[in-house]
């Protein structure tokens, strides 16, 4: 299905909890792959795994 949907490239950030035990990834999916994600996008993306890994733990 991701195929199909167009999805050629992925990135994924791993959930981890305050003690760094992983709890799951979050994944973006691109039409081609990227050169590279901007620093304030990295962090962006960082960010919310966290958010997401403490609401998880």
């Amino acid at each position: 299905m991701i195929l199909h949907a167009g999805s050629r490239a992925c990135h994924s950030i791993p959930l981890l909890d305050e003690r760094g035990a992983l709890l799951g990834v979050i994944s973006t999916h691109h039409a081609r792959p990227i050169a590279g994600f901007t620093r304030s996008q990295l962090a962006a993306l960082r960010e919310t795994a966290d958010v997401v890994g403490s609401w998880l733990a």
